[in-house]
């Protein structure tokens, strides 16, 4: 299997040195088992972490155990859920209610899931162990005080291991346990989800070994290229040469596939969904580590074609040109090394501020961190230019004359390598802080991850509750299930070192709610609620407005070009397509809104507890409202559209049609919306009597405030990530920028459309901290805070904030 990038990490070429780092979510890992370790000459056929295993110092080897054995609790209880779903299906199936019976099947999965875990451990050490690439212990055992065990427990791909519903002690105890039509039923069951499973695998697979063959190909093709000018080879040699290389290239593709296959086919449904949700549909975790002029066969093709004499040549020309660039590389390296300095020092910052704030310690103890600080830095340079240098050392001729002519080159370090997370720094750290304060500095971290995923708890709950309709009850006992799914989701929780300004795509919300089981979907929702819960989530991979970056909605891809001589005249075929396309948008728009009603309905019937025919009459009505506000989209949209289309021929009609954005076609606000159509509402009032329109005005109130709570965490919990506040600055912010969030939501919805939400932009999640009055800021934030504060984020929030308060005015008339 390749080898993995480091989490923010800019992407090197292909085939550069790739070094290994804190294991994430994001950077998946495989190892192989213990027995694969065992050889002792390392064998070029197998995987590069079989080749690539380094003895470590005891103690370092002593601590990746320790770290194994904490870890396989965490991975079990994966296993275990995954087991538990398998056991639910196959009583299903087999309508088994017997319950000896099923004591002996949870019994036997039991006995499966310590097959599956007995190989794990040290499995995981193995990886574990590679990605220490680094000869000083000191060094080693302060990237694992890094790791984040919850996470890398359940994130790591390994060879060597089955699911337990795959294991041969699950089906021959089944075998033994059920009868011949129960295991038959069972039998066929279970191949249709391995089936279904592997067709997932094939499909995340597939773009990702197209993309790495199609990168190591052209490298061998320029090799051969390269080969063949500088020792004049003949057409013949040189086709000789390629065939060998493309050989070469599938072989070691097709090894590497099937690495990554069996390992994914190890992984659970829900770890495998999450995968397919951050590569959206593509395995990316890897690079396959792979430079086939490393393999033997090259090296037997090279000698059976290039004689003696030109491999001389060759190898001359080869170490002229690396001499030649090696003089170069200083040069290309210091623009990235002066950018990322400024960066590293903005990290050490807001660590060495973070310290000052939660401790609050005196500026001589702050001061005291001045050299660990200049050390950090300068150990992070020199770890840039190694790694630099070692990816520079594997570029082709054509890659390195591409660096040459941009005159730079830039890489990113792995959180691991940053200053902040330097070994030495962190050491200095500890012996300024007492244990007391190192405890304490620890609680507040914790609290504020915990803030963190509460706050994106109740966006994720506030995201489906449009989707779905909970009841005040439903979301509170919901809450803990929400945080338990985003908790380990890295993507909604970056580092500020890491990734300073970032946009929080609401499909990930949705990827991470579909990894919910339905067992504890059930226990707290109504059947039509789970069905609802399961539709958004599906829906929100297909949705723009959920999914827009790389979104290419299907149904406007460009089709192929048609004849010339079957062309119709072109107004009519202008026509035609602007037809076409309007049909598929208003289908797509009536499916919306009949869920939006539909849901509407659903919810009144919930809360108001109504009869059968009062239920009936609200759906009939919340269809009727549908179509007379599409009626009304349909006309407005074509105008939309039409002005948008003038002076367009048919050569460009289809071009255009398919650039247009996605939001011309969705309803701007709720005022016109099927919910405030007077079918629905004069429905309302004879199917509702006083009471239950109160009770369910109460319930849609509870969801409106439980919006808004959700909108004040999200911006509370990005401020504190860039800010890192203490839980008393939080607890004193929060009620001021609830109260300007309330005020303010509706202007800055109207203000940048309804596309992503705005609390989950960049750009716009901080424009309420522009409305906090300037002495409220400074009497809770510290003197670091403020400066940090008062840089980009405030000119930027800034800058909106007076167009919003004048809009505000307009809309309500009076000023704040």
């Amino acid at each position: 299997m390749g080898r993995a990038v480091g989490a923010g990490r800019t992407a090197a070429p292909l085939f550069s040195f790739f070094r290994f780092f804190r294991p994430s979510i994001l950077a998946l890992v495989v190892i192989t088992s213990s027995a694969a370790f065992a050889a002792d000459k390392p064998d070029p056929k197998q995987p590069w972490w079989v080749r690539a295993k380094v003895a470590l110092d005891p103690r370092v080897e002593k601590e990746l155990a320790a770290i194994a054995d904490k870890m396989e609790p965490l991975r079990r209880k994966d296993i275990e859920e995954h087991m538990q779903g398998v056991v639910e299906e196959l009583l299903s199936t087999t309508g088994i209610t017997d319950g000896a019976k099923k004591k002996e099947i949870e019994a036997a999965a039991k006995r499966a899931v310590d097959g599956t875990m007995k190989p794990w451990k040290q499995a995981v050490t193995e990886t574990n162990r590679v990605r220490l690439n680094t000869p000083s212990p000191t060094r080693a055992l302060g990237l694992i005080r890094n790791w984040y065990l919850e996470g890398i427990a359940v994130s790591r791909l390994v060879l060597g291991c089955r699911l337990p519903d795959e294991q041969p002690v699950w089906s021959t105890s089944l075998k033994s346990i059920l009868s011949a039509e129960e295991f038959t039923k069972w039998e066929k069951a279970a191949k249709e989800t391995w089936k279904k499973r592997d067709d997932e695998v094939a499909a995340l697979l597939k773009g990702w070994d197209e993309n790495q063959r199609e990168g190591v190909t052209m490298m061998m093709g320029q090799k051969v290229n390269d080969l063949a000018r500088e020792i004049k080879l003949d057409k013949d040699r040189q086709k000789r040469l390629g065939e060998a290389a493309t050989a070469i290239v599938d072989r070691l593709c097709k090894a590497e596939v099937d690495h990554a296959t069996e390992c994914l086919r190890f992984e659970v449904a829900r770890r495998r969904a999450e995968t397919s949700a951050r590569g959206r549909g593509t395995f990316n975790g890897y690079y396959m580590d792979l430079d086939p002029t490393e393999d033997p066969a090259w090296q037997q093709a090279l000698a059976s074609i290039v004689t003696p004499g030109e491999m001389v040549a060759w190898k001359k020309h080869e170490a002229e040109e690396k001499a030649k660039f090696e003089k170069e590389i200083p040069a290309l390296l210091k623009p990235g090394i002066d950018q990322m300095t400024q960066y590293w020092k903005s990290g050490l910052e807001i660590e060495t501020g973070n310290l000052v704030t939660a401790l609050s310690l005196s500026p001589e103890r702050a001061k005291a961190l001045e050299p660990a600080v200049k050390a950090a830095l300068e150990n992070a340079e020199k770890t840039y230019t190694r790694v630099a240098r070692e990816q520079l050392d594997k570029l082709d001729s054509q890659a390195r004359e591409r660096v040459r002519k941009q005159g730079r080159y830039y890489i990113g370090l792995d959180d691991n390598d940053l200053p902040q997370n330097d070994p030495e720094f962190k050491a200095a750290l500890e012996k300024l802080l007492t244990p007391e304060e190192q405890k304490q500095l620890a609680a507040t971290n914790d609290a504020r991850k915990a803030r963190r995923v509460r706050a994106l708890g109740q966006v994720l709950l506030a995201e489906m509750d449009k989707k779905v309709a909970f009841t005040a009850q439903q979301r509170e006992k919901l809450q803990s299930i929400a945080e338990r799914l985003l908790k380990d989701v890295e993507e909604l929780s970056p580092a500020y070192r890491s990734r300073y300004n970032y946009d929080f795509d609401p499909g990930k919300f949705f990827a991470a709610a579909a990894s919910a089981t339905d067992a504890e979907l059930k226990a707290v929702l109504e059947p039509v609620q789970v069905a609802h819960w399961r539709e958004a989530c599906e829906a929100a991979k297909k949705d723009p407005r959920y999914n827009r970056r790389n979104f290419v909605p299907p149904d406007v891809a460009a089709p192929p070009k048609p004849k010339e001589p079957e062309r119709p005249k072109e107004p009519e075929e202008v026509e035609i397509q602007v037809s076409e396309y309007l049909t598929k948008r208003s289908a797509a728009e009536k499916t919306r809104l009949f869920a939006e009603m539909k849901l509407q309905a659903e919810d009144a019937v919930r809360v108001a507890a109504l009869p059968a025919e009062s239920a009936a009459l609200l759906q009939t009505a919340a269809r009727g409202a549908a179509e007379r506000v599409l009626g009304g989209w349909k006309l407005n949209t074509e105008s939309n559209l039409r002005s948008n289309l003038q002076g367009v021929n048919a050569g460009g009609i289809k071009q255009r049609l398919a650039g247009m954005e996605d939001y011309y076609f969705y309803n701007r606000g709720n005022g016109d919306g099927p919910a405030n159509n007077a079918v629905w509402k004069k429905t309302v009032e004879r199917a509702l009597n006083d009471a239950q329109r109160a009770a369910w005005k109460k319930e849609t109130d509870a969801r409106s405030e439980f919006a808004n709570r959700a909108k004040v965490g999200a911006v509370m919990a990005e401020f504190d990530r860039r800010q890192q506040l203490t839980a008393e600055q939080w607890g004193k912010l929060e009620p001021i920028v609830s109260g300007i969030v309330k005020e303010y939501s509706a202007d800055i919805e109207d203000y940048f459309s309804n596309q992503t939400p705005w609390y989950l932009e960049t750009y716009s999640c901080l424009i309420p901290f522009a409305g906090v009055p300037e002495k409220d800021m400074k009497a809770i934030l510290s003197k670091p805070q403020i400066d940090r504060w008062q840089g980009e984020d405030s000119g930027n929030a800034s800058n909106y904030w007076e167009n919003l308060q004048q809009n505000h005015k307009n809309r309500v008339g009076r000023p704040r």
